[in-house]
């Protein structure tokens, strides 16, 4: 969004319209807490224990 904003030089509601999203989506910042520690013990973890590249369901 901030490219087409900045780059293109397309205003918020013409950039918000290009790639389908309300403005009012845009432009909402969140209120939820950061959780920086518990973001960065889900990636060890996912890194600790990766699977295999292996289809659900072969057929």
């Amino acid at each position: 969004m901030d490219w087409a904003i900045k780059i293109k030089g397309y205003n918020q509601r013409r950039a918000c319209a290009l790639a389908g999203i309300d403005p009012r989506v845009y432009r909402r910042t969140s209120k939820r807490p950061a959780d920086t520690q518990l973001r960065t013990r889900m990636k060890e973890l996912a890194s600790e224990r990766r699977r295999c590249k292996r289809p659900l369901n072969p057929t």
